[in-house]
């Protein structure tokens, strides 16, 4: 390697333009996947909109030049191309073949490029549901209001997604298991649909966002409440619970105060023995911090559990076959 300006030159590596005229050199080795053709629609309308993706990368056996890593972004070049007349050349890092052991390089690439949900999350501008989500920093009204990297909100943007579309699905139509592995994109793609269309705002101000501000208002802006798991159990209980906590129009609205007034002690209200559904939720919190706990130890596997457990808590002063949802059931 050779130093310049701080900088070091590596030997065997070259950083060039694949016109469309030698895309046909291209070619992809065995081991590679088929790509996912909404994935390839996807790069290719990033693309129409100036979105400039990481070069793929090639190895170079002779005179050919074999696809180590990039080929949906290969196939999404083409595709505009072909169907929308929208030609740009293809940024390509070319290793010589002595270099490295190509499938060995295809695995880590492909390791190292499934980004950070955060990381897509902060750098997508083409959907309105990541948008809501940065902007949440500057939500008045927001527990996270003032918080301007949202890698820093208490709660992740991922599980914000997930959580949303749980809300959404009322608890029933949206499998949790399934749903905690979904891809970042997958999930914002659905949750587009939800928010980015007509009636959307209303959903994201009247839910979404009490729910979030109920999960730090409840337990804090610590705890195994707000790992992944732990987030959507929360969010899975209240669907399921649906009559509970959301009101005629559809907003969730947690009961904060239960208090009388003694008529013979005059107009002075008394708090007694605070049985509202939030002090219910909130008494919770000790069972979120302590290891031997069940919540906690779910907390970081099984949302459908954490959902059991909450529900549990929430009705356990109520006969079973008199409470709304009963997991026994379900399970």
């Amino acid at each position: 390697m050779k130093e310049e300006q701080g900088f070091k030159h590596v030997e065997n590596v070259k950083l060039v333009a694949v016109p469309q005229e030698s895309w046909h050199l291209l070619q992809f080795p065995e081991y590679q996947r088929k790509p996912t053709q909404q994935k390839v629609r996807d790069i290719a309308a990033g693309l129409r909109e100036g979105y400039t993706p990481a070069p793929i990368i090639l190895y170079q056996t002779g005179s050919s030049y074999r696809i180590v890593d990039g080929g949906h972004r290969f196939h999404a070049y083409r595709l505009n191309y072909e169907q929308h007349g929208f030609l740009a050349d293809i940024p390509a890092l070319i290793y010589d073949g002595r270099t490295f052991d190509q499938s060995q390089t295809f695995v880590l690439e492909n390791n190292k490029l499934r980004m950070d949900p955060t990381a897509i999350i902060r750098a997508d501008d083409r959907r309105c549901a990541s948008g809501l989500i940065r902007e949440l920093g500057v939500t008045m009204g927001s527990n996270f209001n003032g918080i301007e990297n949202i890698a820093e909100y208490p709660v992740r943007p991922l599980s914000i997604v997930k959580a949303a579309l749980l809300l959404h699905a009322r608890g029933y139509d949206l499998d949790a298991n399934t749903l905690a592995y979904l891809s970042v994109n997958r999930a914002l793609d659905r949750l587009e649909k939800i928010v980015g269309g007509k009636g959307g705002e209303d959903f994201w101000n009247g839910v979404v966002i009490p729910f979030l501000n109920a999960e730090i208002a409840l337990w804090g802006v610590q705890g195994r409440h707000l790992v992944n798991f732990g987030v959507l159990g929360f969010a899975l209980f209240l669907g399921k619970n649906r009559p509970r906590f959301f009101d005629k129009k559809g907003n969730l609205v947690i009961k904060t105060t239960c208090s009388r007034v003694y008529p013979k002690r005059g107009n002075r209200e008394y708090e007694i023995n605070d049985k509202s559904d939030f002090a219910k939720l909130a008494s919770l919190e000790p069972r979120w911090n302590k290891p031997s706990d069940r919540l906690y130890q779910e907390a970081s596997r099984n949302p459908l559990v954490v959902a059991g457990q909450i529900n549990d808590h929430f009705w356990k002063n109520v006969n079973r076959t008199a409470r709304i949802w009963r997991p026994e059931l379900s399970w």
